[in-house]
């Protein structure tokens, strides 16, 4: 995770902010709620890339990940051409370890655990023969410095992008296995000026998109991608599973991205629930208990500039793009997180859209094959959603649109008992800490 490579070094963090990746380098560890994921996980519909919740459609978007993460949303897509293979850039992922790193894992070397110098490991790369993925404790243990202000230049963006790839490996675009990193993205950090300018942001959602997904099939036992900004996501905009926080809201972000307010100091006490009490808090969702729009304008003064630099975008109907992965930002589903009417005037993502990976297309060249995608990419301005204003006077429009979307959404998990529960399962916050209070007056000894 991020918090376990600390960066104090300010020549460090400077070319962390000159990548745009400053502000997620700052998010410390937050405990998961993987009972409130699980809960939400069961909800998303692959189908619309969104939540189905009683008070209608609701889904991450381009919005939070800018102000959540701080990352660049604005730029090309996140994906290049095969550079490494016989007749190109370099034979072997090694040799473009041994170029952009200065090094790849030793079969036969010991490595040692910086932190825990009692500590050590041998480390091979990974997937076999290709040798296309590092391991991440070998990044961290290779690469960290308490300071690299007495490095040269060459060695200095090395150890730049070993930390990019742990960042992206751990916390921002991790796989299942939660170990080791593709070294697809290893090119291009080549030229790192130009690496600023990619859309990083948009290439995290799609692969969180793409995760829930997966999550949501029968036989997959757990969910990879951005998980702390879904759980970010849902402590902003609903009241079910929201820690209670030493202040009743961190607003002073000091320049730092949402996500800020949710680190560890400043939570007081996380809810327990069970899947079965948050499945419950979420099948009687109220209106009342969502923030449809938590980045107020006091909060939109304090965020840097790179959450707000792709605001114009944040409305944009187009894919996502992750490498080997597409999919769809379909903002004109959940407009009343901007601000607008709900409508029923949807269409489908596109007729001919089918989602693929990279697996058994390790020759493909994705640039290519994603050709038309990255051109609607490309093009992201002539495709923003407008909508109505919410006010006074469009109240009904949204119960037309309730209407219109509970008579064909599944919006219940649980099925009505035919017997009276035995055990109270508090609904929201305020209901955990009146139950607890009982608890510890009346029960306890």
């Amino acid at each position: 995770m991020v918090y376990e490579w600390p960066i104090n070094c300010p020549r460090f963090m400077e070319g962390l902010r000159m990548l745009g990746l400053d502000c997620v380098s700052q998010l410390q560890y937050i405990r998961m709620d993987h009972n409130l994921l699980t809960a939400l996980v069961e909800r998303w519909s692959p189908q619309t890339n969104s939540f189905h919740l009683p008070v209608g459609e609701m889904s991450i978007t381009l919005q939070d990940v800018a102000l959540i993460l701080g990352l660049h949303i604005d730029g090309p897509a996140l994906v290049g051409h095969n550079v490494v293979g016989a007749g190109r850039r370099w034979l072997s992922w090694p040799d473009c370890c041994d170029d952009l790193l200065g090094q790849h894992p030793q079969r036969d070397v010991v490595y040692v655990d910086p932190f825990n110098p009692r500590v050590s490991s041998k480390f091979r790369m990974g997937q076999a023969q290709a040798q296309t993925c590092l391991p991440l404790r070998w990044l961290r243990w290779t690469f960290y410095r308490d300071s690299y202000l007495d490095m040269n230049e060459l060695d200095f963006w090395r150890h730049l992008r070993a930390y990019v790839l742990f960042l992206m490996g751990t916390y921002l675009l991790p796989d299942t296995s939660g170990c080791e990193i593709h070294l697809r993205f290893l090119p291009l950090l080549e030229d790192l000026g130009l690496f600023s300018t990619y859309s990083l942001g948009g290439a995290v959602l799609a692969h969180l998109y793409r995760e829930l997904a997966e999550a949501t099939k029968p036989k997959r036992a757990n969910i990879a991608g951005c998980i702390h900004l879904l759980q970010i996501w849902c402590w902003e905009r609903l009241h079910v599973g929201r820690p209670t926080l030493h202040v009743p809201q961190q607003v002073s972000l000091d320049g730092l991205s949402v996500g800020y307010r949710w680190n560890q100091q400043f939570i007081r006490q996380l809810p327990a629930g069970s899947l079965s009490s948050y499945r419950d808090e979420l099948d009687g969702l109220l209106d009342s208990q969502v923030t449809w729009e938590p980045y107020t304008t006091e909060i939109m003064s304090q965020v840097p500039d790179i959450c707000l630099s792709g605001r114009f975008i944040w409305l944009a109907r187009v894919p996502l793009v992750s490498w080997t992965r597409v999919e769809w930002h379909l903002p004109d589903r959940v407009l009343r997180q901007f601000g607008f009417v709900p409508t029923i005037d949807l269409h489908p993502m596109e007729p001919k859209f089918v989602r693929v990976d990279g697996r058994g297309k390790s020759d493909t060249d994705w640039l290519v094959y994603y050709l038309h995608y990255i051109g609607l990419w490309e093009d992201r301005t002539s495709h923003i959603t407008e909508g109505t204003p919410l006010g006074d006077d469009t109240k009904h429009l949204i119960q037309h649109y309730l209407q219109w979307f509970r008579s064909w959404a599944t919006l219940y998990m649980l099925r009505p008992t035919s017997t009276p529960p035995t055990t109270y399962y508090p609904r929201s916050p305020s209901e955990r800490y009146l139950v607890s209070n009982f608890y510890k007056v009346f029960i306890s000894p």
